[in-house]
């Protein structure tokens, strides 16, 4: 009852889990594919061994990993929309209002490593409410689908660092502004 797909470190290694029970709640209207390929996507990301900063373990490397391999499961599905990938019926619904102040914390919070911070936005326990559970993934997913637009997937997974960080701030900035253009 705990995940539908991880990974998680058991014995030195690095092996992929998949929580059937979770999975099986969906029945019939499991999107397997899609969390298959998201899964699958971290696995692939990884095995990069893109080099490491001494921004390890910050916010902004969480959103953008789950945003990042959201974002290539759509992109493997077609058929599938929103809210498939983000595996929550109401999860953009919920959070798309909230957009502008969720980057807004976002930024102030990037290079956090406090699990707290994590918990807030990729876990259903985080003890703010007014954020919605797992919205890292909404807001993460909607940073890599900016950043798609004019590239692919392949070069995204090879982005890192610095440069990287800094276009996540760029979309998070225009995230926030586009609260403040009158309608």
């Amino acid at each position: 009852g705990h995940f539908n797909g991880a990974g998680r470190h058991v014995d030195g290694q690095n092996p992929l889990l998949f929580g059937v029970d979770v999975i099986a709640r969906d029945g019939p209207d499991a999107r397997v594919r899609v969390l298959f390929d998201h899964e699958l996507f971290h696995q692939y990301h990884a095995s990069l061994k893109l080099p490491q900063s001494d921004d390890v373990g910050q916010l902004w490397q969480s959103l953008w990993e789950e945003g990042l391999a959201t974002y290539v499961s759509w992109r493997m599905n077609p058929s599938a929309d929103e809210n498939d990938v983000l595996f929550d019926a109401t999860l953009a619904d919920r959070a798309r209002p909230l957009l502008p102040a969720l980057a807004a914390d976002l930024l102030r919070n990037l290079r956090s490593k406090d699990p707290d911070e994590y918990d807030k936005y990729f876990l259903g326990s985080g003890t703010d409410k007014n954020i919605p559970g797992r919205s890292g993934y909404f807001v993460g997913f909607l940073i890599a689908s900016r950043l798609g637009q004019n590239s692919t997937p392949l070069a995204l997974a090879h982005l890192h660092g610095v440069e990287l960080r800094s276009q996540i701030e760029d979309v998070l900035r225009s995230l926030v502004a586009s609260s403040q253009t009158p309608e």
